[in-house]
């Protein structure tokens, strides 16, 4: 389960989707510019929906990232640091 959450850790890096990066310019709003809009450089209707359709993709991405990291670490956190030799999460990862 580490390996997952660090696998979801630098997913959130990767995309610049940390928490901590609330406030600042939405990676969406940074990956759309000059597409649609009044000073963009494709001014259609056209690129106005794909505008709104990449900028809805990126969000749901990110908040969909953001989701799993918080899950994940829960279930992680949640589990005990030391185990029974007999409990079966005592084997994982090693030979048998």
């Amino acid at each position: 389960m580490k390996r997952v959450v660090d696998a979801l850790e630098q997913a959130q890096d990767d995309l610049d989707a940390d928490p901590a990066t609330e406030g600042m310019t939405p990676k969406s709003t940074l990956l759309t510019q000059g597409l649609g809009g009044e000073d963009s450089v494709w001014q259609s209707p056209l690129a106005d929906t794909m505008h709104d359709t990449l900028v809805g993709v990126i969000d749901s991405m990110i908040s969909n990232v953001r989701k799993a990291t918080v899950e994940v670490s829960r279930d992680w956190e949640g589990e005990p640091t030391y185990v029974d030799e007999d409990d079966y999460r005592a084997k994982w990862g090693s030979e048998q």
